[in-house]
């Protein structure tokens, strides 16, 4: 993923992010809070290599670019040995949850830290957990995006669908959330808000995860 103001260079397969960045995130420390569930937090357990999920990866391209980065967030929960090992990724969360919901509870998380530059937002998946009410997982998640944007009025906020899964759920997934993702964003930025949308699933197939 490129993260940068002045063009755009591409991390891991051939995914790359245009963002306009403010110019003086070429000689300050940026902040980034990667938000979401156990894809952020990364895996559990003894897979060492695995730890810390994609935060990882992300951090070690953008440090051995030279850029200074500095992740935020309430926890360090299975990050392994990562030299920068805060996130906001909860294993097993919903978007909104009355014990388990990140709307719930970001608020309180976020008084804690450091302002973020960037947040990264990948959250929804676990919502497949109540096929009742999955159908309006998507106006949820519109209203995390304007808690986010309440507590990190400074961040850009990037959102991405939801990554492909099996076929009944993924078919789930495509019919009610996915599609509309990009049209929630583009309502977000009418309204002056510094969101942005990410296609992840266009470049991380099923193939490519280790659980699917």
């Amino acid at each position: 993923v490129a993260l940068f103001a002045d063009g755009t260079r591409t991390f891991g397969r051939t995914t790359t992010l245009t963002v306009a960045w403010p110019a003086d995130f070429k000689t300050q420390t940026i902040r980034i809070m990667p938000l979401g569930d156990s894809i952020t937090q990364g895996v559990m357990g003894d897979k060492a290599a695995y730890r810390g999920g994609y935060r990882r990866k992300l951090w070690e391209k953008l440090t051995a670019a030279h850029y200074s980065v500095d992740f935020v967030g309430s926890t360090t929960a299975d990050s392994g040995d990562m030299a920068d090992p805060q996130h906001e990724g909860h294993s097993g969360w919903w978007i909104s949850h009355p014990d388990k919901g990140i709307y719930e509870n970001i608020l309180r998380w976020s008084a804690g830290i450091l302002n973020p530059h960037v947040v990264l937002m990948l959250i929804g998946t676990n919502d497949l957990g109540d096929g009742n009410t999955f159908k309006t997982k998507i106006d949820v998640l519109d209203q995390l995006i304007d808690r986010v944007a309440v507590a990190h009025p400074g961040a850009i906020i990037i959102v991405s669908p939801l990554l492909e899964r099996s076929a009944g759920a993924y078919a789930t997934i495509q019919t009610y959330f996915n599609p509309f993702v990009r049209d929630r964003v583009l309502s977000h930025q009418k309204k002056g808000q510094k969101v942005r949308f990410w296609d992840i699933p266009s470049y991380v197939p099923l193939s490519d995860m280790a659980d699917q």
